[in-house]
């Protein structure tokens, strides 16, 4: 472990089939991936005629994953500041941008999160902190309690905040449990209030609203889907000069599940 570098914070940690890799050869694996990822986004332009917004924030993702990789052939670390190795962490984010599926689970994931009822119950999840921290300060002033984790509504919302997630909860409560035992009703009260109720009611609530909104997306784009194909149906039966140029973008759109600008432009460079 030693001879690894093992505890030495000047050696990046890497994993046991990377480690056999020298690193100059990885980075050099690295810019062909990239590279090649680039030029996919370049001939996908290309080819349609139009960029998505996830098409742009994929190419400068990518872009920027090259030049930080590029550089560090030069300066050993890449885009500064040195204390952060940016490519690992943009790598995901590669990921994300040219994974359709990600793209319409994300927007049906935003759809649901900004329904009215989840956005209450969000507002009354930070609502309870708030109350608790603020009755902490006034409970705990001028005691060891107050000193050590209610000093100001920051460490106060730090220590309600650990209290929530349960982690190292008891250390949050030991000073003020151990010189009165009722002090444990303010925070099992928190605790009921904050991680027993209102968070399970959030998760309800985005659990409902997120299968609303697939429920909604799905039976609207099946919807179309069935009208515009029976329209094209009709359209050909009925005249030799194809399908209507309107009656295309519109089925395309449907069929792409998104009515968004940059589809309609590329269903109108489509149809010619």
């Amino acid at each position: 472990l030693r001879d690894d570098g093992c505890g030495d914070p000047a050696v990046f940690p890497r994993s046991m089939l990377s480690s056999q890799v020298s690193m100059r050869d990885a980075r050099m694996m690295h810019v062909a991936f990239v590279l090649l990822v680039l030029v996919h986004e370049i001939a996908k332009c290309l080819a349609v005629g139009a960029w998505s917004p996830w098409d742009r924030f994929g190419f400068g993702v990518s872009f920027f994953v090259f030049v930080d990789t590029f550089a560090a052939f030069f300066n050993g670390y890449g885009l500064p500041p040195q204390s952060i190795y940016w490519s690992p962490l943009m790598r995901p984010l590669i990921c994300v941008a040219l994974s359709s599926t990600i793209h319409n689970y994300c927007s049906q994931v935003w759809n649901a999160v900004t329904t009215k009822g989840v956005v209450d119950v969000v507002f009354l999840q930070l609502g309870i902190l708030v109350i608790w921290v603020w009755l902490g300060m006034l409970f705990f002033a001028d005691e060891p309690e107050g000193v050590a984790f209610f000093a100001g509504f920051e460490d106060g919302l730090r220590s309600m905040f650990i209290a929530f997630t349960t982690a190292n909860f008891p250390d949050v409560m030991m000073l003020a449990y151990s010189r009165n035992r009722f002090a444990a009703f303010f925070f099992v009260s928190y605790l009921v209030m904050s991680l027993y109720v209102t968070f399970n009611v959030l998760l309800a609530a985005m659990y409902s609203a997120y299968k609303d909104s697939v429920e909604r997306s799905d039976a609207k784009r099946g919807s179309q889907l069935e009208h515009y194909v029976g329209l094209i149906g009709a359209s050909l039966c009925q005249s030799t000069k194809g399908i209507p140029r309107a009656t295309f973008e519109r089925m395309f759109c449907a069929f792409c599940g998104d009515n968004s600008e940059w589809n309609q432009e590329r269903a109108s460079l489509m149809s010619g």
